[in-house]
């Protein structure tokens, strides 16, 4: 059962790896008429894209430094360089600085002895990059991108001149309201809602996934992982009545919740109530199906 989500997230790295390493393979391995070759050359592409990812780890290392030293992280739009990093990796590490800092990043590398190219990215989607650029464009050699990445290249006699210029910029973010599609209690989220929504994919930029409010949640418990936090929350949806006791008591209904962000970043009132943005996910083990929050 593939949906976007696998394709985006675990199938397209690994075939963008191969352009972003100079490699064909991945063209080869689409076209693979032989199943056994195919298996070569997708154990192929998944080393190389591996070989991408510890590239961009050492890359996102080097320029943290420079970041930090130079206390770049202080303007409000990050511009950092180094020489001899990869090419086809300094969008991803332009992706991670952004991420790290929440602001817009441009890191850029040696393209020839004259000229260096840079890309830039914008994680948050708070502003708009392409603008700001292009407001610049006439201090690159080439420009080009849309909204939230972008890519360019400069003459490398300019480079303190380009700094300068980043320094002194004001960025405007863009007027982002929490926007969703509808607000629901735990009661109303339901496995039969999320599937009676499989009409509207595939998602995508211009077709986002439906993302509901939630309100007024009690944690009932907080599991953090390396790479996701898992909170299971409770909600007051109705009253019953106690067959002992014959008092009426608040119905509680719980739900679990998974956010990739970390808890100290998630603002998350463990003693109080919680509002919460989430889209419903279904979770399958072992046959089973319940449903899950996505924060």
């Amino acid at each position: 059962n593939l949906n976007e989500q696998d394709i985006a997230y675990y199938i397209v790295p690994k075939i963008n790896s191969s352009g972003r390493m100079g490699e064909d393979i991945a063209l080869s391995l689409l076209i693979e008429e032989d199943e056994l070759e195919a298996i070569k050359k997708g154990e192929e592409l998944e080393k190389l894209n591996n070989k991408r990812k510890e590239e961009t780890e050492k890359a996102f290392s080097e320029i943290e430094k420079i970041i930090q030293k130079d206390k770049l992280y202080e303007y409000e739009y990050i511009l950092a360089g180094k020489e001899n990093l990869h090419e086809g990796i300094i969008g991803i590490v332009a992706a991670k600085v952004s991420e790290k800092y929440k602001k817009p990043a441009l890191i850029y590398t040696d393209k020839n002895e004259n000229e260096f190219v840079g890309s830039s990215r914008c994680v948050n989607q708070d502003v708009n990059i392409y603008d700001i650029l292009e407001d610049l464009s006439e201090n690159f050699i080439a420009f080009g991108g849309h909204d939230f990445a972008a890519g360019l290249s400069f003459e490398k006699s300019k480079e303190q001149e380009i700094h300068e210029i980043f320094k002194s910029l004001k960025i405007e973010k863009l007027d982002k309201i929490n926007e969703y599609n509808n607000e629901l209690n735990l009661n109303e989220a339901s496995i039969e809602l999320l599937k009676s929504m499989e009409i509207l994919r595939p998602y995508g930029n211009k077709n986002k996934e439906p993302k509901f409010l939630f309100r007024n949640l009690k944690v009932k418990n907080i599991m953090e992982r390396p790479n996701f936090t898992k909170i299971t929350f409770s909600q007051a949806v109705g009253y019953g009545t106690n067959t002992l006791t014959n008092k009426k008591e608040v119905i509680e209904k719980e739900i679990e919740c998974i956010s990739f962000k970390t808890l100290d970043k998630l603002n998350i009132n463990k003693n109080g109530l919680n509002n919460i943005f989430a889209t419903l996910n279904l979770n399958t083990f072992r046959g089973n199906e319940t449903l899950q929050l996505m924060i």
